[in-house]
C-alpha cells in the first residue's frame, strides 16, 4: 500500500522459462544426492557401532578366542544377542524414516519432471544413453544382430516420443569366427540432450505396450524375442498387423 492509501496491484506473475525450470529439477536431483548420502552415512555409523560393540562385548566374555562372526557369536552369547535385536529394531524405525524421507523427495521430482520438456541441443556432442549387446539375443542365432538393434530402436523410440532425434551407433564388432558362430557387436544409442536430459528422460511414461508392438512389427522384427509373455493373439484383438499397420490405415491387412 502506498503512502496515498491506494492499494496497487500486484505485477502479474512471470511464466517461469523452461532453463528456470531445469535448474529447479536440477536442484531436486541433487537434494536427492545430497539426502542418499545423508541416508548412507547414518546406516555406514550403525554399521561401525555395531561392529565396535560386538568386538568389544566378544573380548570380556572370550579373550583372545577368534571371532566367529555376528551369528554364531550371538548364539553363544545372549548378551550380544540382546544387544543385536535392540539395534535391529532401531535400524527398522531408522530405514522407515529414510524411506519416507526418500518417497516424499521422489513424489517432488517425479511431479516437476512431469511438468518439463526433454532439453534438446544442436548438433555435437551427443550423450550417450544406453548400449545393447548381440550377446544378450544369442539365441537367435544369425539373428542376433539384427535383434540386438531392433532392441535399441524399440528403446530410442521412448526419446523419439519426446522430440528427441536418437542415433544408433554400431560399435565392437566382432566377426564370426569358425562355420558356426556368428557376427556379434553393441549398439549405442545417442541422444541429443543433455546429461540432465537423461534423468529427466527417464522419469517420462514409455510407450504403450501396444505402440511398442506396432513399432516392432513395422521394422519387421517379432516383439516376441523381446517379450515373451506377449499373448498370441494381440495384435488381432488390438486392431494391427503384422506389418506395423493398425485397423483403418493404409496397408492394413486383416488376419481373417
Amino acid at each position: 500500500m502506498l503512502k496515498t492509501g491506494k492499494i496497487v496491484a500486484a505485477p502479474p506473475d512471470t511464466v517461469p522459462s523452461l532453463d528456470d525450470e531445469i535448474v529447479t529439477f536440477e536442484g531436486l536431483l541433487a537434494e536427492q544426492d545430497g539426502l542418499s548420502e545423508e541416508h548412507n552415512a547414518i546406516r555406514e555409523q550403525i554399521q561401525a557401532e555395531w561392529d565396535e560393540t560386538q568386538a568389544r562385548i566378544w573380548k570380556e566374555h572370550k579373550g583372545k578366542r577368534k571371532y566367529p562372526g555376528s551369528v554364531i557369536a550371538c548364539q553363544e552369547l545372549s548378551e550380544l544377542a540382546d544387544v543385536y535385536l535392540k539395534l535391529q529394531d532401531e535400524l527398522r524405525e531408522v530405514l522407515r524414516l529414510q524411506t519416507k524421507e526418500s518417497t516424499r523427495l521422489l513424489v517432488r521430482v517425479k511431479a516437476c519432471a512431469g511438468n518439463l520438456s526433454v532439453p534438446i541441443t544442436e548438433g555435437e556432442p551427443l550423450v550417450e544413453w544406453a548400449t545393447v549387446s548381440s550377446s544378450s539375443y544369442s539365441a537367435q542365432g544369425y539373428g542376433a544382430m539384427k535383434y540386438a538393434r531392433q532392441a535399441a530402436e524399440a528403446k530410442a523410440d521412448k526419446a523419439r516420443m519426446y522430440g528427441l532425434t536418437p542415433v544408433i551407433e554400431e560399435v565392437n564388432f566382432s566377426p564370426a569366427k569358425g562355420m558356426n558362430s556368428v557376427n556379434h557387436a553393441d549398439f549405442k544409442i545417442l541422444l541429443n540432450t543433455t546429461d540432465t536430459g537423461l534423468v529427466l528422460l527417464g522419469y517420462k511414461p514409455d510407450l504403450s505396450l501396444r505402440e511398442w508392438v506396432k513399432a516392432c512389427w513395422g521394422r519387421g522384427c517379432q516383439p516376441r524375442v523381446s517379450y515373451s509373455g506377449l499373448a498370441h493373439n494381440y495384435e488381432e484383438k488390438n486392431g494391427l498387423d503384422y506389418f506395423g499397420h493398425e485397423k483403418g490405415e493404409e496397408g492394413y491387412i486383416a488376419s481373417h
